[in-house]
């Protein structure tokens, strides 16, 4: 479905950028991506991904509703995940741009080509430094547009340190 006017305008800095154009948007505007993770984190993904028009399924922690809808990408920060939804997720066979906090730095990879990291305990998440959080779930959210928008992504595993 072509855009509207109204869409034209609010994704028009999106729209010049080569590689993205109308065709791009609409599939922006398609998609779906779910987004699990420790509240921080799942706050910036979900701000980034709707700001570039994709539809955000938020995870609100009922087990049965982590479920990925078909077709869907998965932006997760596996630092939050239980072993249950771990292994929903990989059941899936979907994409998962998933991320993983470590001090001052952070790991991120797309699976199944960086596999998703076995859970373990780990401290609160949401104990880790702010700027920690945007810039890695921001790092696995800007990877699922990318997927989605059929620009090749590199899949990790690689580590961030911001130190």
């Amino acid at each position: 479905m072509p855009l509207s006017d109204e869409q034209l305008e609010r994704y028009s800095r999106q729209v010049i950028v080569p590689g993205i154009g109308a065709q791009g948007q609409e599939r922006l505007l398609g998609s779906r991506v779910l987004v699990l993770g420790a509240a921080r984190g799942v706050a910036q993904a979900c701000l980034y991904l709707r700001a570039a028009g994709v539809a955000v399924v938020r995870d609100d922690g009922d087990e049965a509703s982590c479920s990925p809808p078909p077709g869907a990408v998965v932006v997760a920060g596996v630092d939050a995940l239980c072993e249950g939804r771990r292994q929903q997720l990989l059941r899936s066979g979907l994409p998962i741009f998933w991320y993983r906090l470590e001090n001052a730095a952070f790991t991120s990879g797309c699976h199944p080509l960086a596999p998703l990291p076995e859970v373990a305990p780990r401290p609160e998440t949401d104990a880790f430094d702010e700027n920690l959080h945007d810039a890695a779930a921001c790092d696995a959210a800007a990877a699922a547009c990318a997927l989605i928008l059929g620009i090749p992504t590199p899949v990790g595993p690689f580590s961030w340190d911001l130190g």
